[in-house]
Parts: structure tokens; sequence; C-alpha cells
């Protein structure tokens, strides 16, 4: 065994946090992607029965889904970044 100390190492990357902020590579790798439309995407009558703070939400108009569809796209080329770094 090492008579070195031991040390730890931590590696936080924002990775599906905001910033998102891929590496240039990147940045145009999903300019086709869009947000998953789920059942209950932009759909504002689920939220009915819920906690009065959801039933607020207003249905998304064109360019709040394109601003969801382009933070999905950052998304995705961020989590690239990050399996960049690990490998």
């Amino acid at each position: 065994l090492s008579s070195a100390p031991p040390f730890v190492m931590v590696m936080a990357t924002p990775s599906a946090h905001a910033p998102f902020t891929p590496a240039p590579q990147y940045n145009e790798t999903y300019s086709n992607l869009v947000a998953p439309r789920i059942p209950n995407w932009n759909n504002v009558a689920v939220n009915k029965n819920k906690h009065q703070l959801l039933q607020l939400v207003p249905q998304m108009n064109a360019t709040i889904a394109g601003q969801s569809d382009q933070i999905f796209r950052y998304r995705a080329g961020t989590l690239r970044s990050v399996d960049d770094m690990i490998n």
C-alpha cells in the first residue's frame, strides 16, 4: 500500500442543468431534435387536480415551445460533452 495520503476528486458538471453550454462541436449536432411530445406535454388540462401552482401554468405558445425544444437540444449537446470528458 502507498504511504501517500488519500485524496478525493470531484468533477461536478452542469450536464442536464442550466446553463446548457455544449462543447462547440456539439452546438448544431441536434439541430433537428425536438422535446418529446408525450401526452401531458403542454397539456394544461392534466393540471386541474394538482397543486394550485401547477394549475396556474399557462399553455405554451409557439415561441415558448420553440424555446423548450432549444433547451432540449442544448441539454443533449451538453450531455455529449460530459460523455467526451469521461471517456
